[in-house]
């Protein structure tokens, strides 16, 4: 693995995992996800980048059979399949994904596609994993969010911008985990080329209303704005019939 792919391996713990999975589950994104799963009713689905195995898990309750996770933390696959998930090592957008072809209903990768360099790659294996007229869903930061255009202004990196390095960085939002962020059309024109059908495109927001009232305001005003403006965007993709 490269310094970056390094950098992504080493960001697993129990602690934070715990943290992000009460943060997600409040999220809009997992409710969309899981309407998503409810409207599609997948038998086996893919969860890429499953960390510790939590999130997977929670797809069983909505209307999928069975979930198998791939992930770049030695760690997070011993948890995943301590809490009973199969999960497999993979350095996604290097390596070729561990699964046989046409194998998955549906293909979940949430916040995953920033991460990776070749996502050319990455998302010929996603479509190569999945089945003929299968469900993909990509979920990644929205460089056009609404705050992150206002911190432009004031000469200030956007939410969940790459660094500069995979060593240092001034602004607490930039990730230096991070590689590509981008709006609805470069992604569109990206699943596009790569012969996906777009069925759906939603936006979330990147703040849990319950945690407090700074955090509530933005999500309500996140609420009212369009697709391209909103913090973080869901892609529902479906993969060609032949």
């Amino acid at each position: 693995m490269d310094a970056h792919e390094s950098l992504n391996a080493k960001t697993f713990n129990l602690e934070t995992e715990a943290y992000s999975i009460k943060y997600a589950l409040d999220w809009d994104k997992q409710r969309k996800i899981h309407k998503v799963l409810e409207y599609y009713r997948p038998g086996l689905v893919a969860d890429i980048g499953c960390a510790g195995g939590l999130l997977s898990l929670e797809y069983i309750k909505h209307d999928v059979n069975q979930v198998e996770g791939f992930e770049i933390n030695e760690e997070a696959i011993r948890v995943a399949t301590q809490r009973g998930l199969k999960a497999y090592h993979w350095v996604a957008g290097s390596q070729p994904c561990p699964s046989p072809a046409h194998h998955y209903d549906a293909v979940i990768s949430c916040e995953v596609i920033e991460h990776v360099y070749d996502t050319d790659y990455f998302l010929t294996e996603l479509i190569r994993i999945c089945k003929p007229g299968g469900v993909i869903i990509i979920t990644t930061p929205n460089l056009y969010y609404w705050i992150s255009r206002l911190k432009f202004i004031f000469g200030i990196a956007p939410w969940y911008y790459p660094g500069v390095s995979v060593n240092v960085k001034v602004d607490s939002h930039i990730l230096l985990e991070h590689l590509r962020i981008n709006g609805i059309r470069e992604w569109e024109a990206f699943f596009n080329y790569r012969g996906l059908i777009i069925k759906d495109v939603q936006g979330y927001s990147g703040v849990n209303p319950k945690n407090s009232l700074k955090q509530w305001l933005i999500y309500s005003i996140d609420s009212l704005m369009p697709v391209y403006l909103r913090c973080n965007l869901i892609f529902v993709l479906q993969t060609p019939l032949k």
